[in-house]
């Protein structure tokens, strides 16, 4: 059985204290079923070889402090906005509570 060759996407999950845990989980749950790691250990879950593509999901903060979401566990970032130096193909920014806006509307966000 030969693979098929796979074009990677790049998703950034940006993070802030007070976004809504659903809003970012949910969403990488079901994309991260495409990640390469997934790819690789299980090429036949969930009709995997009839797509060409994975996509590899990278957390994002401010810093690298624990993430405080609206309610669920913390979270901690794989890099902060500043270290990331990549281009990413996709971008999640979850959504929050209005108050979670003043650590959202930093300008490296």
């Amino acid at each position: 059985m030969t693979s098929t060759p796979f074009t990677v996407y790049r998703m950034a999950v940006c993070l802030y204290n007070g976004a809504t845990s659903l809003d970012y989980q949910g969403p990488v749950e079901l994309l991260g079923l495409r990640s390469t790691s997934i790819r690789k250990l299980f090429p036949d879950m969930l009709g995997a070889n009839e797509t060409n593509c994975a996509i590899d999901a990278t957390y994002l903060a401010n810093t690298l402090d624990p993430i405080v979401p609206l309610a669920g566990p913390k979270l901690l970032a794989d890099q902060t906005y500043d270290d990331a130096k990549e281009q990413f193909d996709i971008i999640l920014i979850p959504g929050g509570a209005c108050s979670a806006r003043k650590d959202a509307s930093l300008p490296n966000l």
